[in-house]
């Protein structure tokens, strides 16, 4: 099967920088193809997204590329690479979003004092840290487990799970320590604020992780 060719046809709804792209890389029923990304028959349109980012609804029509493998044996493991590549991303939001808040509360002077004395504060930035680190040293933990050549589904859900519902808190934790200039779009802290949301959901939100987290541990049986 693999080294032979197939055209492609149909719609890809969220597709990233496809615009760029010199090879594209599809599912096609049992089969991953690999088109030009210059071919005849490819559209990309952009998208309005949330958080600004570049994707794209791809529409494929007669395309020909070549047949690189089964859908069933190589897409699990490239969706658990995608996964742990991009919950690395989260914990790179989450960084920069509680960086923000604790130089904000440092230098930010209220009543006299600056905002990181009140007791408050210190707690909210506590648990935005605690938070952060939960999710950074999941992350690093999935990225082990598949450099030892382990299918590592388990951490990668753990990792994805976790880091969805942290960002989410530590997002949030910012923009609450900034108070309204947190929201004013010519602050940088919105653009993590908004990434933090689109990636909550990305290849799987925390929900979805935990129902494989579930059956991995044989927790409840599907049939």
């Amino acid at each position: 099967m693999s080294g032979s060719n197939a055209r492609v046809n149909g719609v890809v709804p969220f597709s990233y920088d496809v615009e760029s792209a010199d090879l594209l890389l599809v599912v096609a029923g049992p089969v991953l193809v690999l088109l030009d990304g210059d071919r005849p028959g490819i559209e990309a349109s952009r998208l309005d997204t949330l958080s600004n980012d570049r994707l794209f609804e791809l529409r494929i029509d007669g395309a020909e590329g070549e047949v690189v493998g089964n859908t069933a044996e190589l897409l699990p493991a490239a969706l658990a690479r995608a996964t742990a590549l991009r919950t690395a991303e989260v914990v790179g939001v989450m960084a920069r979003a509680l960086e923000m808040a604790a130089e904000h509360a440092k230098t930010r002077v209220q009543f006299g004092k600056p905002l990181g004395a009140f007791q408050a504060v210190q707690h909210r930035l506590a648990d935005m840290l605690l938070d952060f680190e939960g999710a950074r040293w999941s992350a690093y933990r999935a990225a082990w487990a598949l450099s030892q050549g382990s299918s590592a589904d388990r951490e990668v859900s753990v990792a994805k799970a976790w880091a969805s519902d942290a960002c989410q808190r530590v997002a949030f934790g910012a923009q609450q320590v900034h108070g309204g200039v947190g929201v004013d779009l010519d602050y940088d802290l919105q653009l993590y604020f908004r990434r933090a949301k689109a990636l909550e959901v990305e290849l799987g939100s925390a929900p979805q992780h935990r129902t494989r987290i579930a059956e991995t541990l044989g927790l409840f049986d599907q049939t």
